[in-house]
């Protein structure tokens, strides 16, 4: 895992210890209100994020969480959960009112709040685990409010996965925070991952991609026409060069390993005339070490498009060559040199001058 990303995940488990609304929590009969309930909810998420992304804690601050911080995190957990099912019935009604950018905030904000009940869950069953080890006598009573939130997000997994949402949802494949997380997930997590993130909103985001370059029946009445036509957030659009710039300086702070990936700004993705392909562009947060970005060539179901080695590529007419992996490398410099700078469109060539690829919004 990139180094920076690290140490800001530990900072959020440190700023979420230091809540002085956990403090009722140490006091046998407390009342626990509404603040410290977000607080506990909050420790957990920072907690299990730690855990899922394999960051390690200092020693005097790792463990898991106290009995009545992990109930607490429950109601939240099964209060957020309730909130997501509302969430996503209203997304598709929002996303279609919504400019691109809106949507691309609406659809982050809710993945976002979906990751945070895996990583909260796994602090809260942690926190379980020990005390079926102890025989705590608390297991009765916290058993009970870890029922709610199991039974909470079971009922939310059924809601995501009805076929409106799962499509609405699967248009996160296209925005960083799904890459991210895919990126930073640490054993055994990254080889069972939770199901949006094992692949299963890929394929859903081909099959509607497939789906809407199918031509029309004429027998539709047009105001259906209409209707079939319009992609909640997904407006094809191009992209603008603004986005390679400004990037942050990198901060060393160890040797870098091949799992070291800087978190992405934006992903820029292409698809080929024929829809056989896509092309996807990573800008990353950070200025590239190596100075360059790394185009992947992609098969609908997202693996890399080996057969395409030696293959010419254009990105705005400047050239390169697909490698045995699928990849295109381009200097960060020769595209910010582009004639128009921040305005410069780009467009991307494959094979030969002239053969477009579209961009997927």
């Amino acid at each position: 895992m990139n180094n920076e990303w690290a140490e800001a995940i530990r900072e959020e488990l440190f700023q979420a210890l230091e809540n002085e609304n956990l403090d009722v929590f140490e006091v046998p009969g407390a009342e626990v209100s509404p603040e410290a309930e977000a607080a506990a909810f909050e420790l957990a998420v920072a907690l299990g994020q730690c855990r899922i992304c394999g960051v390690e804690v200092p020693a005097d601050l790792d463990g898991t969480l106290p009995v009545p911080v992990a109930q607490a995190a429950c109601r939240v957990l099964a209060r957020t959960c309730e909130e997501l099912i509302e969430d996503i019935r209203r997304l598709p009604e929002q996303l279609g009112e919504a400019s691109p950018l809106e949507a691309d905030l609406l659809l982050g904000d809710f993945f976002e709040t979906l990751m945070q009940t895996y990583t909260a869950m796994n602090a809260i069953f942690e926190c379980y685990e020990r005390i079926l080890e102890e025989e705590d006598p608390a297991q009765s009573e916290f058993e009970k409010d870890l029922d709610r939130a199991v039974n909470a997000i079971r009922k939310l997994d059924d809601v995501l996965w009805e076929p409106d949402h799962l499509y609405v949802l699967s248009e996160v494949v296209n925005l960083p925070v799904y890459w991210n997380w895919k990126n930073v997930l640490g054993e055994p997590y990254r080889s069972a991952p939770p199901w949006w993130l094992d692949g299963t909103l890929e394929a859903v985001a081909r099959k509607v991609s497939e789906a809407f370059r199918q031509p029309i029946p004429t027998a539709v009445p047009a105001r259906e026409t209409e209707k079939a036509a319009v992609r909640p957030s997904g407006l094809v659009r191009g992209y603008s060069a603004a986005v390679l710039y400004d990037l942050r300086v990198p901060v060393v702070l160890a040797a870098a390993t091949a799992e070291d990936r800087p978190p992405i700004r934006q992903l820029l993705l292409w698809e080929s005339p024929d829809g056989k392909y896509l092309a996807r562009l990573s800008v990353p947060e950070v200025e590239p070490q190596d100075g360059c970005l790394v185009l992947e060539l992609l098969k609908p179901n997202y693996e890399p498009a080996k057969e395409l080695a030696g293959t010419s590529v254009w990105l705005s007419g400047i050239p390169a060559q697909v490698d045995d992996c699928g990849l295109a490398r381009f200097s960060l410099a020769d595209l910010r040199g582009l004639p128009g700078g921040r305005d410069a469109e780009l467009t991307l060539e494959v094979m030969d001058r002239g053969q477009v690829w579209s961009p997927k919004g």
